[in-house]
């Protein structure tokens, strides 16, 4: 095969290069007009041959696809089915990867042609839309976490002026006044919640503007019945106003209820105060 391979070669290079020196060799006698008679039958001469090697020159060029052909190196074309994973196209229809081929340079969807011949079996898969979507992404949760975090500074401000307006049972007003007025709230109200109950402890993080930690103070506090009575209807006051920060009215309502109920002095003002901000309730 080898032997053959050869000789298809030089059909297909040699010949050509023969052809071209016998024909350049022949316009040169025709310029230079030194034509005799046997010049000129040794051009007819030439020009048969050329026209012979010009012949077989087309040949070659035939012989090495069907050398391939013989040797099962057939141009074979099929049509293959490209996934990329993971894929944004539900959600995000203009995220979806572009695919092509040299075959099939805009396919429909993602089925493409290729074959076994030079670059026709290359895939080209272009994520630059992905890419787009994910940057696109990332900076909305950056803004989100941005609001989130000026959501959660407001509320903690929101918490400390609660702490210092609404009435409440003297010992838990001892313990508002400590904390707020302490050059660090946040580390008074750790030391209040290592040496007081759940109630005071919540109170002592809504003075510190920390409403999160306030809840969880407050929801231990309204079901310990080691609790004062006072402190823990404040805490069911204070637990009332930690949901409405989280926008949870209808608990905060209840709760607030609950507290009124149970002796809160503040519990019906803050109600009403409720009731005239949140319409349809």
């Amino acid at each position: 095969m080898d032997h053959i391979s050869a000789f298809g070669s030089l059909l297909k290079y040699g010949l050509p290069g023969l052809a071209l020196g016998l024909f350049l060799g022949a316009i040169a006698g025709i310029v230079a007009k030194n034509l005799t008679s046997l010049t000129v039958d040794a051009l007819k001469v030439c020009f048969k041959y050329a026209t012979i090697l010009f012949a077989l020159t087309c040949v070659a060029n035939v012989v090495p696809l069907f050398l391939d052909y013989l040797s099962g190196q057939r141009n074979s074309r099929m049509t293959i089915a490209v996934n990329v994973e993971p894929s944004f196209g539900e959600k995000y229809p203009q995220a979806v990867a572009h695919m092509k081929t040299d075959l099939t340079p805009h396919p429909a969807d993602n089925h493409v042609d290729v074959s076994t011949h030079g670059t026709n079996s290359t895939v080209y898969v272009d994520v630059t839309a992905m890419g787009d979507v994910m940057d696109q992404l990332l900076h909305n949760n950056v803004d989100l976490k941005t609001q989130v975090s000026m959501l959660q500074k407001g509320n903690d401000e929101r918490a400390k002026l609660y702490a210092a307006i609404v009435p409440a049972p003297q010992a838990v007003r001892d313990t508002v006044d400590k904390v707020m007025n302490a050059a660090d709230s946040s580390a008074v109200a750790t030391d209040t919640c290592r040496k007081s109950n759940a109630a005071l402890c919540g109170w002592a993080h809504l003075a510190a503007g920390n409403a999160q930690a306030a809840q969880v103070s407050f929801t231990a506090a309204a079901g310990d019945p080691a609790v004062p009575k006072e402190q823990a209807a404040s805490a069911q006051n204070g637990l009332g106003y930690t949901y409405l920060t989280e926008g949870r009215t209808v608990e905060a309502i209840q709760q607030t209820k609950s507290a009124a109920v149970a002796g809160d002095h503040g519990a019906s003002v803050q109600l009403q105060a409720i009731k005239r901000t949140v319409k349809g309730i």
